[in-house]
């Protein structure tokens, strides 16, 4: 197994940093941030805008709903990269637009009710709908749901109720189907053209409270639960498991397949003394073929580059951004 402690870089945010989309033509990095203040002062949020050329924090935009549940959930980026979308887990269900050309804040679309809030987003290939789960509206005690926003208009098109507690959303590389993971290890499926759900009964047990990948021809997909080092490898046609891979003691938190569908990336918050919070699988031999860095710190959302090459990867503990390369370096 080959691993090596290279960091590219380390980018400081000053508050703690979540998930992380990268554009399409992978010159920029968008960061969702939080930091908690002291007493009853609202929870700040915002979203880091990382230049992937210098590696360096070009802008930050500012997510001010005044609440103290604050929290960036989920971030998506338009095809075109000209819009960003982001969820918030903030007892209001909205999701924020941002203008990437001049990095504000656009648009709020609400997509649930009272006390409602957003646990993850996902886009459609083509970019025309954005999927929003919500849960805990005091109008829907026993149901979540999902909200499909229209990109064109920002406007909510239609609500799919469903699991009382939806954690993930995550589309397929066709854009057909639309994957809800729930905190309770159910799962649903969407059809995007119906808007029809089932529940998936493929991933019943198989991960909880956690996030997929899909490779990019759809034919598997890569589930990791919190708290498991477990990696499970699904054939989609069949719903079986094919293959379990161990990443090594540590509390999966996210998962990414490259374009190419050649590498797996895992992150982790380590539980164990060898340090290495992220993985990489080899998905020709679903085997771990290293780990790329080591740092004292956590690993939480990641993504990778469009060309395979890099991966930028939130450590909440260090209040940075990590840039890693994919490859292992052999040791």
């Amino acid at each position: 197994m080959a691993s090596s402690d290279e960091v590219l870089a380390t980018i400081p945010v000053d508050m703690e940093p979540r998930w992380v989309a990268v554009t399409p033509d992978g010159h920029r990095a968008y960061v969702t941030l939080t930091k908690d203040q002291p007493g009853d002062l609202p929870t700040l949020s915002a979203v880091a805008v990382i230049d992937t050329q210098t590696n360096t924090v070009a802008a930050t935009v500012t997510i001010d709903h005044r609440s103290n549940l604050d929290q960036p959930s989920g971030v998506v980026i338009t095809p075109d990269g000209r819009r960003a979308y982001v969820s918030n887990f903030d007892g209001r269900g909205v999701v924020d637009v941002i203008d990437t050309a001049t990095s504000t804040v656009i648009e709020t679309i609400t997509v649930s009710g009272r006390g409602g809030s957003s646990t993850g987003t996902a886009i459609t290939p083509n970019g025309r709908h954005v999927y929003v789960a919500t849960g805990n509206e005091l109008d829907l005690p026993n149901e979540g749901k999902v909200s499909v926003i229209d990109t064109a208009t920002n406007t909510v098109l239609t609500t799919i109720r469903g699991n009382p507690h939806p954690s993930t959303v995550t589309v397929t590389p066709d854009g057909d189907f639309v994957y809800v993971l729930d905190d309770d290890g159910s799962a649903q499926v969407i059809d995007t053209a119906t808007h029809k759900a089932r529940l998936a009964e493929e991933l019943e047990g198989v991960v909880t409270n956690g996030r997929i990948a899909f490779t990019p021809d759809g034919l598997h997909l890569y589930a990791v639960s919190e708290g498991s080092d477990l990696v499970q490898v699904l054939e989609v046609a069949t719903g079986r498991i094919v293959a379990v891979v161990d990443v090594f003691g540590g509390r999966s938190t996210d998962v990414a397949v490259s374009r190419d569908g050649r590498h797996v990336c895992v992150t982790q918050r380590p539980g164990n003394a060898l340090e290495r919070p992220l993985w990489v699988i080899e998905t020709t031999t679903r085997k771990v073929i290293g780990s790329p860095a080591k740092w004292s710190g956590t690993a939480n959302g990641l993504a990778i580059t469009p060309d395979g090459s890099t991966l930028y990867v939130a450590d909440r503990n260090s209040r940075a951004v990590r840039v890693i390369p994919v490859q292992p370096q052999t040791a």
